[in-house]
């Protein structure tokens, strides 16, 4: 069993559970195992789960997770096909409930036929070098993050 609080911990036991020998099979489940009983004891501490079991989020494609989620919970855990984009789409319909008939940016399915592509720039203007995130579409510079003196970002 690895450690699941602290990355850093979990990463050290791995490393020295291969350097040990140990088949990396072996070590990816007990990282996987360590990843669950983390968010069993922390995140879900008090909470009883009961079946059906909906595991959503991009990190419900990793089905070696799913696996020690079943094992731990004693019951099956259903992944829905679209589970990457379930908090983006309930998050934008709760957005959408609360605006009060307000106009927003929001492009709804259009986004999906749009070209979307990001840049990565370093800011020039201040002594923090910042890393700029672009975000374009089709061409139209949409927003850019991550300026720590906030003269880029928008």
């Amino acid at each position: 069993m690895l450690p699941g609080k602290c990355g850093i911990f979990c990463q050290s036991a791995a490393v020295s559970q291969l350097s040990k020998g140990r088949p990396t099979s072996d070590i990816l489940r007990g990282v996987c195992e360590a990843l669950v009983g983390n968010y069993l004891a922390v995140l879900a501490k008090g909470k009883k789960l009961v079946s059906p079991i909906v595991f959503q989020g991009a990190v419900a494609q990793n089905q070696a997770i799913v696996k020690c989620f079943e094992d731990a919970l004693g019951c099956r855990v259903l992944v829905p096909e679209n589970c990457s984009y379930m908090g983006a789409i309930g998050i934008a319909v709760l957005i959408k409930e609360n605006m009060n008939g307000r106009a927003t940016k929001f492009r709804g399915d259009a986004i999906l036929e749009s070209n979307h592509r990001t840049e990565i720039a370093h800011c020039q203007d201040c002594e923090n070098n910042c890393e700029l995130l672009k975000l374009y579409c089709d061409g139209q510079l949409l927003s850019v993050s991550g300026s720590r003196c906030e003269k880029h970002n928008r």
